[in-house]
């Protein structure tokens, strides 16, 4: 229980972050400010993939490592936004549930479900029992089933027979 308790908090920190580290990339910095820069850096790897996505463009006006926005880098910052915002919620929704929120809204909902039946007088329940009588057990007798599919089994092998017309 304990174990599989800090189990689920480690996961939730380390998906806080991960959207944390994703809200703080310069893509997200740049609408979360309002201010779009000339000139971004960013490591060749991700350069290329944005290049190729058309986030980013290479610029003279810009110094070796560092890239101008592209077409589409509104759309994308707005992407990452959303997804690190995300991932932040589920996170701290991970996290409480892990720490044992859950049980306490049951636990708490259980109390207000108890409070308002007794203060409104509701102590029958509302659905109707049905009762089923028992079934008995039937006799049957089973055949040889092995027997009668061995009987009936067509063996398929080879071509298909020729079927005059």
């Amino acid at each position: 229980m304990r174990r599989s308790r800090l189990h689920g908090v480690g996961g939730s920190v380390l998906l806080a972050l991960a959207g944390l580290l994703w809200l703080g990339s310069p893509l997200s910095r740049s609408v979360l400010t309002g201010s779009v820069r000339a000139c971004i850096t960013e490591s060749s790897g991700t350069a290329w993939l944005g290049i190729h996505l058309r986030v980013l463009a290479e610029s003279s006006a810009c110094p070796q490592g560092s890239y101008a926005p592209g077409p589409h880098f509104i759309e994308a910052a707005h992407v990452s936004i959303a997804l690190s915002g995300s991932t932040l919620v589920a996170a701290v929704v991970l996290l409480l549930w892990a720490l044992g929120l859950g049980l306490w809204v049951r636990r708490a909902l259980e109390t207000v479900r108890v409070w308002v039946t007794r203060r409104l007088g509701l102590t029958g329940s509302p659905v109707l029992p049905i009762t089923l009588s028992p079934r008995a057990p039937m006799e049957a007798v089973v055949a040889d089933l092995r027997g009668a599919v061995l009987a009936h089994l067509q063996h398929r092998r080879g071509p298909p027979a020729l079927v005059p017309a």
